[in-house]
């Protein structure tokens, strides 16, 4: 049948320095309707060891259906792709608003799965990879920290105020209190400019990158 219909390279023509493959298949009028594949002759042998023919339709039922034009395979599967776009909104939010919607209005037949791959696939497994690093990350800080300032609630509040080092806003001033002494981390006021940490009556300002020492109390 694929022969008949879709026709099959049967030979190898050469012309000149140049080779082309000659198709075979049936006539356009055997071909071009169903009536006409349904009548198509096919080949048996019989039991005396003779050749018979009997027309298609008699072997199986012949239908035109709506399908994908190409079916890819991937890891011995058949699959067809169905690709989209989003715009406006998020990739996360969009995927699982049509994973609901298919669930619930969509019946797949025995056998069918759906998987959603692409840019979705990539970002879940990120998420999946940070949910392993991240605690290792933060473990490790928390390890550090300990190592430096030998004591659990010190590495603690340090190890608390990490997210709030990132956002710098003008006029803000974060401290934290621990063994006696007063740690002020100020923002910069000028580009190059350096903040760090004070302690023991000396502080260091971030101004134009040069940095000031202002002695404690009671020195000169």
């Amino acid at each position: 049948m694929q022969a008949a219909a879709g026709g099959t390279q049967a030979t190898t023509v050469h012309e000149g320095d140049r080779l082309f493959g000659l198709t075979v298949r049936l006539k356009p009028e055997y071909r071009s309707s169903l009536d006409a594949v349904r009548s198509i002759m096919v080949g048996y042998s019989t039991p005396g060891g003779a050749n018979a023919y009997i027309p298609l339709r008699e072997l199986a039922s012949i239908t035109l259906d709506t399908g994908a034009s190409y079916i890819y395979h991937e890891s011995n599967e058949r699959y067809i792709p169905v690709k989209f776009s989003v715009r406006g909104r998020g990739l996360g939010s969009t995927v699982a608003d049509a994973e609901a919607r298919i669930r619930g209005n969509v019946k797949l037949p025995q056998g069918y799965r759906i998987k959603w791959a692409g840019e979705f696939e990539e970002l879940r497994l990120a998420q999946r990879r940070l949910e392993i690093v991240a605690p290792i990350a933060i473990g490790a800080i928390l390890l550090l920290l300990y190592m430096l300032f030998n004591s659990l609630r010190d590495s603690l509040l340090t190890l608390a105020g990490i997210p709030f080092f990132g956002r710098r806003q003008p006029g803000a001033t974060a401290a934290c209190h621990g063994r006696g002494r007063r740690h002020a981390a100020r923002p910069d006021h000028a580009a190059g400019g350096r903040a760090g940490p004070a302690g023991d009556g000396a502080e260091l300002v971030g101004e134009d990158s040069r940095a000031r020492t202002r002695p404690a109390a009671g020195e000169r």
